[in-house]
C-alpha cells in the first residue's frame, strides 16, 4: 500500500510539474530536430531551430533568422492563454546576434481584442555576445492571454533562458486564476430627474479627474472602477456634495509643489471650469483646486506616454468584454471613461465643434436609455463621432457590422453635387457603370440614408464625413440589393449582387511608371523603402517626380527627405502631454532630418492629394510640401493627423483616439484644415462618367512646363 502510495504522489508531482511548466520559456521541453512547444513564427521570412552548440545556458538556445517578407515585423512568439493574480509582469531573456538589425524581446498582456500593456525592450544590431534584456510593465488579472515574442527585421538571433515574474515571483510557481468574463456595477435605477443627470454629470467630471490628477490614484492601489460603482447610488439621495468630499478626502495624502508650465510653448490646456463655475460646497473647491497643485509622478498605474512618440498609453483598464445592457453603472463607466480620455489626452479637444462639457450630459441621458448591445454601441459610435476626428470610429464589431451590413455594392461610391455617384464599378455582371447616380436602395431613397448615418459619421471636415456616409449606404445585410439608378436622364432598377464588406477591390494601379524620360510616376501606397531608394538612384536625373498619395502609403514619406534636401531640414512641429499636467499640451521640440546619402534630387516633385489621402497620407505630404520645388494637385485632404492610442470600453467596444498633435513649421493647424493644394482639382460627375483621371491629367500638364 505504502509502495502505491508512493508511486501516487511521485506520479502527481509529476503530473503538476508537468501542468506548471508548460510554457517553455527556456526551451528544456523541446526535442532537437522534432518539436518546438509552444512557439511558432508570426510571419514569412522567419526561420527558427534549436541549437544545442551555441546556447547560454541548459540544452538548448532558439535560433531565429529573420529575411523581411511582406508586411509586419518577423518574429517569433510564445502565447500564455491564462490569467495570474499581481499588479506587475517582468520579461527578461538572453540575445545573441550575428548581422542583425532591431532584434528585441517584446510582451504583450491582453489579447487582441482586450490589448492592456504592450512594450518592448531595448533593440540591439550587429553582431553582439550575450545580453540580457528585460521589459517591466503594469500587469493585471483582467487579462486572458500573455504573449511573449522576440522580433527581429533581418540576420540571426539566438534567445535563450527566458523567465517572466509576477510581482517578483516566477510564472511556474505561480497559479493560474479563474478567468471571469462577466461583471455587474449593482448600479441601477428607474429613471433619472434632471437634478441626478447634473450629479452623475459632476460625478463623472470628478472621476476623471481623480484618476489622473490625484497622486494617490497613480500608484494603482484603488479599484477605481469600483470607487465610481460604489458612489453612484449618492445621486439618489441627500448631502451629494458632502459624500463627495468625503470620498476625496479618503484618497489620502499628499505632498504640494505646483509644477511649472512654460505657457509660451503651451497650445491646448484643460479647463476647469466644470468645478471652479459650479455651485459646489466651498470646501469641496478647496479640495480641488489643492489636488491641482499637488506633486504627481511621471508615471501612473492607467497611463503611460511612449519615449518615441509621445502619445499616451493606456492601460490597466479593466474591459468587461461581457455587460449586461440593463447595468447603468456598466453604462456610465463607458461614457465617463470616453469623455475623460478625450478631456485630458486628445490634442484638438479645442477644435471640437461641441461644448465637451455638454456633450458629457447629453449623453449620461441617451446612454442610460440604450437596452441592448446594437443600442449601445450607436450610442458608443455617435460619441465618439463628436470629437469630429477621422481616426475616431468604433473598430472592428460585430454588433456594428450587422448593424450597417455584413455584405457590400461591389462599387466605390462618392458624394458629388450632392449626388451619390458610383465611381467604380467592380460588379462581375457588369451592369453598373461609373457615373450612375444610386437614387435607393432597397426603396430607401439615398437622402434619408444619409440622414440615417450621417451622426455615425462625422469626420473632421465634411467631404471627409460624406465619404464615410457613401460607403455605409451601400451596405446590406442582403445577398442582393435592389438599386434605383439614374443613368443620363434615365431612371431604371438594378438588381445587384452583393460581396463579404471585407472583401478589398481589385487595385489594378501601376506603382512605378516611367512617364518619359523627363518625368517618373510613383503610387505610394505599396512602395517599401528600398524601392525609393533604388528609385533616387534611376531617376536622380529627372525633371518630375509625380507622387500620388491618394491612397495610405506603406512608406511614412518624410523618410524620403534625405534624398531631397542637402542640409538638415524640419517640416512640422507636433504637441503632446505629459503626466504632471494632463490635458496641457505643449510643442516638442523640432525633429530634424538629415541628409545621409552623399547627393539629393534637384528637379521638381508633384503631390496628389485628395479626401482619401489620410493620416500618414497627410503626414507625408506636408514633408514633401517642404520641399522648395514641390507642388501639390488635388482637393482637401480628411484632415486628421496625429498617432494614435487605442482604448478598449466595457462590452469590448473598441476605438482609438489622436494621441499628438502635428502642425505646420509655422505652427498653424492641420487637424480639419487639412493639406491644401497649390491647384485645386475637384472631378464633376461628367469626369467620373468618362474615367478621367484630372488630377493626375493636371499633374502631367504641369511637369510639362
Amino acid at each position: 500500500m505504502k509502495k502505491i502510495l508512493l508511486l501516487l504522489f511521485i506520479f502527481g508531482v509529476q503530473n503538476v510539474l508537468g501542468q506548471s511548466d508548460n510554457y517553455n520559456l527556456r526551451f528544456d521541453k523541446s526535442v532537437l530536430n522534432s518539436n518546438l512547444p509552444n512557439w511558432h513564427k508570426k510571419n514569412d521570412g522567419v526561420d527558427m531551430k534549436l541549437d544545442s552548440l551555441i546556447k547560454f545556458d541548459g540544452k538548448y538556445s532558439l535560433k531565429i533568422n529573420s529575411n523581411k517578407k511582406g508586411d509586419g515585423i518577423p518574429g517569433i512568439e510564445n502565447i500564455i492563454n491564462k490569467t495570474f493574480k499581481g499588479k506587475e509582469i517582468e520579461l527578461s531573456g538572453y540575445l545573441k546576434t550575428k548581422n542583425a538589425k532591431d532584434a528585441y524581446i517584446y510582451l504583450i498582456i491582453g489579447d487582441e481584442n482586450n490589448q492592456f500593456s504592450v512594450d518592448m525592450s531595448t533593440a540591439i544590431s550587429g553582431t553582439t555576445d550575450w545580453q540580457k534584456l528585460s521589459v517591466k510593465m503594469p500587469y493585471t488579472s483582467e487579462s486572458t492571454k500573455i504573449t511573449v515574442s522576440c522580433n527581429v527585421s533581418s540576420g540571426e538571433v539566438w534567445l535563450d533562458d527566458l523567465s517572466i515574474h509576477i510581482d517578483g515571483a516566477d510564472i511556474y510557481e505561480l497559479n493560474p486564476m479563474e478567468q471571469i468574463k462577466s461583471f455587474d456595477s449593482g448600479f441601477t435605477t428607474r429613471q433619472l430627474s434632471q437634478t441626478q443627470i447634473n450629479k452623475l454629470e459632476l460625478l463623472g467630471q470628478l472621476w476623471g479627474f481623480l484618476k489622473y490628477y490625484h497622486p494617490q490614484l497613480a500608484t494603482g492601489d484603488y479599484d477605481w472602477d469600483k470607487q465610481l460603482f460604489q458612489m453612484l447610488p449618492s445621486i439618489k439621495g441627500k448631502d451629494f456634495d458632502l459624500k463627495l468630499e468625503k470620498w476625496v478626502s479618503s484618497l489620502g495624502n499628499y505632498e504640494i509643489q505646483k509644477a511649472k508650465v512654460n505657457l509660451a510653448n503651451i497650445r491646448s490646456s484643460p479647463d476647469f471650469k466644470w468645478f471652479r463655475n459650479r455651485f459646489i460646497t466651498p470646501n469641496l473647491k478647496n479640495q480641488l483646486e489643492r489636488i491641482l497643485k499637488a506633486k504627481r509622478p511621471e508615471s501612473s498605474y492607467y497611463v503611460s506616454i511612449s519615449q518615441d512618440i509621445h502619445n499616451p498609453i493606456f492601460k490597466n483598464e479593466k474591459i468587461y468584454s461581457e455587460i449586461k445592457y440593463d447595468d447603468y453603472g456598466m453604462k456610465l463607466l463607458a461614457l465617463f471613461r470616453y469623455w475623460n480620455y478625450i478631456e485630458y489626452f486628445y490634442p484638438y479637444k479645442y477644435l471640437i465643434t461641441s461644448n465637451w462639457d455638454d456633450v458629457l450630459k447629453e449623453f449620461i441621458s441617451k446612454i442610460y436609455k440604450t437596452k441592448n448591445e446594437i443600442d449601445y454601441t450607436l450610442c458608443l459610435a455617435e460619441l465618439i463621432a463628436k470629437t469630429e476626428d477621422t481616426h475616431h470610429i468604433v473598430l472592428k464589431n460585430e454588433s456594428l457590422e450587422n448593424y450597417f451590413g455584413k455584405f457590400k455594392v461591389p462599387v466605390s461610391t462618392k458624394f458629388i453635387e450632392n449626388k451619390l455617384v458610383i465611381v467604380k464599378s467592380y460588379s462581375q455582371e457588369n451592369i453598373l457603370k461609373a457615373g450612375d447616380i444610386i437614387l435607393n436602395a432597397d426603396s430607401i431613397p439615398t437622402e434619408v440614408l444619409k440622414e440615417k448615418y450621417f451622426k455615425y459619421s462625422i469626420a473632421s471636415n465634411l467631404p471627409t464625413t460624406m465619404r464615410e456616409v457613401a460607403k455605409k449606404i451601400i451596405r446590406t445585410n442582403k445577398k442582393s440589393v435592389q438599386l434605383s439608378i439614374l443613368r443620363g436622364e434615365k431612371t431604371f432598377e438594378i438588381t445587384v449582387k452583393t460581396i463579404p464588406f471585407s472583401s478589398p477591390f481589385p487595385d489594378p494601379i501601376e506603382q512605378i511608371k516611367e512617364i518619359s524620360s523627363d518625368i517618373g510616376y510613383l503610387n505610394t501606397k505599396y512602395l517599401v523603402l528600398k524601392d525609393y531608394d533604388s528609385i533616387f538612384h534611376k531617376w536622380r536625373d529627372k525633371k518630375t517626380i509625380i507622387f500620388d498619395i491618394r491612397n495610405y502609403p506603406e512608406v511614412n514619406l518624410a523618410r524620403l527627405l534625405p534624398y531631397l534636401f542637402e542640409k538638415p531640414v524640419s517640416f512640422f512641429r507636433s504637441t503632446s502631454t505629459n503626466l504632471v499636467n494632463p490635458g496641457f499640451f505643449s510643442f516638442d521640440p523640432k525633429k530634424v532630418f538629415e541628409n545621409k546619402n552623399g547627393y539629393h534630387f534637384h528637379g521638381k516633385i508633384i503631390i496628389l492629394v485628395n479626401n482619401d489621402s489620410q493620416s500618414k497620407s497627410e503626414f507625408s505630404a506636408l514633408s514633401l510640401q517642404s520641399y522648395s520645388k514641390s507642388i501639390i494637385i488635388g482637393n482637401l485632404t480628411a484632415g486628421t493627423d496625429g498617432d494614435l492610442s487605442r482604448i478598449v470600453l466595457p462590452g469590448n467596444v473598441q476605438s482609438e483616439i489622436t494621441g499628438i498633435g502635428i502642425y505646420k513649421l509655422d505652427k498653424s493647424e492641420t487637424q480639419k484644415v487639412g493639406i491644401k493644394s497649390d491647384i485645386i482639382i475637384n472631378p464633376t460627375l461628367e469626369d467620373i462618367k468618362n474615367k478621367r483621371d484630372v488630377i493626375l491629367n493636371a499633374a502631367l500638364k504641369e511637369a510639362l512646363k
